[in-house]
């Protein structure tokens, strides 16, 4: 292959067919995947069809009329950080070049930059780190698919009232992350659940319903002085309890590796590891 045989455009609306099939055979391939979209060509249309928005970041390569690399850039103005979908692509000058040609055409939207492949996905690494990405800490995939739980709910739906107390314990737990508080308490399609303590919201949970029909956990969060008092395993017993009665099949969340703590705790509630997903950040850190 030439580099002269090589261009990069936005995605055409008559080749979205061609892109999600092409994006769910390389999810289905450890060495390929990537993290934030799902693996089949069902949710990966839907989830692309939901960003109406991004309908000019939607990047392709082309050799000929070959397809051979896909790259969807989520890019939140606000925060001037963008998540690189991808790339998905045959080789690793494919993903370097949907990657170049992406921030010289988005560059002035973004300062920071991400992209989260499977720890098997041996080319995007190396295409990251070829343009200047530091790898991250490590974060496990994990699922239950049987969310049948015992007893009742100990936990409780989000009341406005107690909105500005969950914002400001979010950011005091995970400060510099991708989802502010203020922003994650009036997110469209998340809920959030709340565990009290002495009349105190003491721990959170937010999660949502995906394209797929499965639940997605974003975040879980209980206050350092509340801890080891049974929170989070009562928020996560009742997330699994509430998504079973909206006919889900299965929960997914992401824990950082580096904390074994929370990984035994979702083992003890029924959970399996999926995968291991690195970062790769450029212009930003997350302790």
């Amino acid at each position: 292959m030439t580099a002269a045989a090589l261009r990069v455009d936005t995605a055409e609306e008559e080749r979205l067919s061609a892109v999600m099939a092409y994006v769910a055979g390389a999810q289905a391939e450890p060495r390929r995947h990537v993290t934030y979209v799902g693996e089949d060509v069902t949710t990966l249309a839907e989830e692309f069809s939901e960003a109406q928005a991004w309908a000019d970041r939607l990047l392709v390569a082309l050799i000929g009329d070959q397809l051979a690399g896909v790259l969807l850039a989520d890019i939140d103005t606000g925060m001037r950080r963008v998540w690189w979908i991808g790339p998905w692509a045959d080789t690793e000058v494919v993903a370097i070049a949907l990657l170049s040609h992406a921030r010289e055409r988005f560059g002035g939207l973004f300062d920071e930059e991400e992209l989260a492949p499977d720890s098997r996905n041996e080319m995007l690494r190396s295409a990251a780190l070829r343009l200047g990405f530091a790898e991250g800490t490590a974060s496990s995939v994990l699922s239950k698919m049987d969310l049948t739980t015992d007893g009742t709910s100990s936990t409780e739906q989000l009341a406005e009232t107690r909105a500005d107390h969950v914002a400001e314990l979010h950011d005091s737990l995970f400060p510099g992350t991708h989802t502010t508080g203020a922003k994650l308490v009036n997110l469209e399609g998340t809920r959030i659940r709340t565990a009290q303590l002495n009349g105190v919201t003491a721990g959170y949970v937010a999660y949502e319903i995906q394209a797929d029909g499965t639940g997605y956990i974003n975040y879980v969060g209980v206050s350092p002085v509340a801890r080891r008092r049974g929170l989070g395993r009562a928020l996560i017993a009742d997330v699994c309890r509430e998504l079973a009665a909206d006919g889900a099949g299965a929960v997914h969340l992401t824990v950082r590796a580096d904390a074994p703590g929370a990984v035994d705790l979702y083992r003890s509630l029924g959970f399996n590891q999926e995968r291991i997903i690195v970062p790769y950040r450029r212009g930003f850190i997350l302790g």
